[in-house]
């Protein structure tokens, strides 16, 4: 869902910016993903899992939400099974931008029992999401459609500010790209996933967001990269304490891309606040009483 998320990026952005800007400082090396195996789900809906770079065909009798117990809670049961844990261990779920859809809709569910500590939703709130998708179609038609390198397509994430970290373009771009030399030498890098072809599904992918998000069991952390785009159903419950704002206006819509490191770092928190295994409660007054204690 990258193209999606990109759109949100550049509500407020020109299509093109300046060659110039200031690039957050980095200490690494040049390097490069490698191309992400295609997946093959004939079952699936236009966007069954919360990753940006699958290829899905979308099929018309499913939506994104068609499968309350699909694709998101198989894979954290497959986890379980791949590293061989007996029981789920405490879990934070993490979606951006569309995959906070996926990871709310998770959480409200309850299929994750008591070992769902919270989740944490990056840049994605229901007014502004849907208030984009009203110009999806004019994105689609402005960006690129394709490339003549790899690193042209990763330059021109840096150069549009889509993703506002080098290092960071440099690690993700890759896996939104596919070559294929049947467009023919000038532009064979395309984009991995066809957007324009799930445009049937893009009104019911946020709808209730802000709904499902205060009411589901467990922590809740909501990461912006500005309060303008908050509703009004999410600034009263945060008002009323509901859940945590972290806000970064420094970055754009791809805030755990543009700030990793401060990304990390809020994440860590949050579980560390909502992680009780370490919590010692003090003795009940009829077990002192048992051990003869006065009380």
């Amino acid at each position: 869902m990258s193209d999606l998320q990109k759109a949100w990026a550049k509500k407020k952005l020109n299509i093109m910016a300046p060659e110039g800007f200031n690039e957050l400082d980095e200490d690494h090396e040049d390097g490069h993903l490698p191309e992400l195996p295609e997946i093959n789900d004939d079952d699936s809906s236009s966007a069954s899992s919360a990753s940006s770079t699958g290829t899905i065909v979308p099929s018309p009798s499913r939506n994104l939400f068609a499968r309350p117990l699909g694709p998101p809670r198989e894979t954290i049961l497959l986890a379980q099974q791949q590293m061989n844990w007996k029981e789920l261990p405490p879990i934070i779920l993490v979606g951006h931008s569309l995959g906070g859809a996926v990871v709310t809709d998770l959480a409200k569910s309850g299929s994750l029992g008591s070992s769902l500590l919270g989740y944490a939703v990056l840049d994605v709130v229901e007014g502004s999401a849907m208030d984009a998708l009203q110009s999806m179609q004019t994105y689609l038609s402005t960006r690129p459609s394709g490339f003549a390198t790899l690193q042209a397509g990763i330059d021109w994430h840096i150069r549009s500010r889509t993703i506002r970290n080098a290092m960071s373009a440099r690690t993700s771009v890759p896996a939104l790209l596919v070559e294929d030399d049947s467009f023919g030498p000038s532009r064979p890098w395309r984009w991995r996933t066809d957007l324009a072809a799930t445009e049937r599904f893009w009104p019911d992918w946020f709808v209730g967001l802000s709904k499902k998000f205060l009411e589901a069991k467990g922590g809740k952390l909501l990461l912006l990269a500005g309060t303008d785009r908050l509703d009004k159903e999410l600034t009263i419950g945060q008002m009323q304490g509901k859940y945590a704002l972290q806000v970064f206006p420094e970055a754009g819509h791809f805030v755990h891309e543009d700030l990793p490191e401060k990304t990390a770092q809020v994440l860590v928190d949050f579980y560390r606040r909502n992680d009780m295994s370490a919590l010692v409660l003090p003795p009940k007054v009829s077990e002192l009483l048992a051990q003869g204690k006065r009380v």
